[in-house]
């Protein structure tokens, strides 16, 4: 409408640009700020193999070399030592088992009388010790600090977040849209081939609002101004949301007039004023606090060990019914053929 004359005064955000200049003049910039990639607040990762993973391979594969190797040397140790009346005899099970009980800092079940096996079961238990002290600090170190996903903070990671279903989004028409849309190379370029050009109304929302929005309610990533998307996401709760740390491509915001309109340059002198002053800062800054008032929600306590933290513990004792009940199967079975 200003470009047309049909209005001689635009109140709203107008980012300056080269291609509007040619149609339309501006008074001085009123708030400048860069582009930001917003995108939802990254979630805990599955902690389930957590106990697995407290380890390295090369350090499961020891302990259970440990476990075998030290029920065999038990097994020879007393069958070397059948010359004594006093030695406990026991079975090659019991040995193996018995080693395995110490590892899960279980009691022993074995009356040991003769020094060498007493020597052999002191030097296990320091042993099981140690590794037990390990991954009990270590598994709780872990399951305290909780991992997160990977977030989107540049625009190299936009890639790997469209691989992995995210759909990357930007105000359609706009200057943002028109950014990546005319590059001809470079990083701007690559990241229009993101956009879902098939159906464009995935990509390109038709306003900013939608585009925050979309964000809580489906894999979405959306491209839009520092200031104005961090007072949006405010209302909603910041905590839902992550601003990517990389800023890019910075922007004057200013009021459009009609090219030589008389009264751009007093209109200026007023902005000048207002700027220098601080109170653009300051409603900037009381606008945003306002936002975050209204979100109630804009805290995470912390919370009591949930099943989520436990999960790995039942998934396990489940494997282990499941392994008794095919073994008592097997069992049945093969009494029933032996009859």
């Amino acid at each position: 409408m200003v470009a047309r004359r049909e209005a001689s005064f635009a109140i709203g955000g107008n980012v300056m640009n080269d291609v509007r200049e040619t149609v339309i003049d501006y008074t001085t910039w009123y708030s400048q700020g860069y582009l930001k990639i917003f995108s939802r607040a990254p979630r805990e990762k599955n902690r389930a193999l957590a106990i697995v993973f407290t380890f390295s391979l090369e350090v499961w594969l020891c302990i259970i070399f440990s476990v075998v190797g030290v029920g065999t040397y038990l097994v020879l140790q007393a069958r070397l030592l059948t010359f004594r009346t006093d030695v406990v005899k026991c079975g090659i099970q019991q040995y193996y088992f018995n080693v395995f009980r110490n590892l899960v800092v279980q009691c022993n079940l074995m009356d040991v009388k003769d020094w060498p096996q007493r020597i052999t079961f002191f030097s296990w238990y320091l042993f099981c010790l140690i590794v037990v002290a390990l991954y009990g600090g270590m598994l709780t170190a872990v399951l305290a600090v909780p991992e997160f996903e990977e977030p989107v903070d540049s625009l190299t990671h936009l890639a790997k977040a469209v691989k992995q279903g995210f759909t990357l989004g930007v105000t359609r028409e706009s200057s943002n849209e028109y950014i990546f849309r005319d590059a001809t190379k470079g990083i701007y370029k690559e990241v229009w081939g993101l956009f879902n050009h098939e159906d464009r109304s995935k990509s390109f929302v038709p306003s900013p609002s939608i585009g925050m929005k979309k964000i809580l309610e489906e894999k979405f990533i959306f491209i839009w101004f520092e200031t104005l998307g961090k007072n949006f996401a405010a209302g909603l709760g910041s905590y839902k949301f992550h601003i990517s740390r990389e800023s890019f491509f910075p922007q004057s915001f200013a009021y459009p007039v009609p090219p030589g309109a008389p009264y751009k340059e007093s209109f200026s002198r007023i902005i000048m004023r207002i700027i220098e002053g601080g109170i653009m800062a300051k409603w900037e800054d009381d606008v945003f606090r306002r936002n975050a008032q209204t979100q109630s929600g804009d805290k995470r306590d912390f919370t009591a060990i949930t099943l989520n933290h436990l999960q790995a513990a039942f998934i396990l004792l489940i494997i282990g019914f499941l392994i008794g009940s095919a073994a008592l199967t097997l069992e049945k079975v093969a009494a029933s053929c032996g009859r």
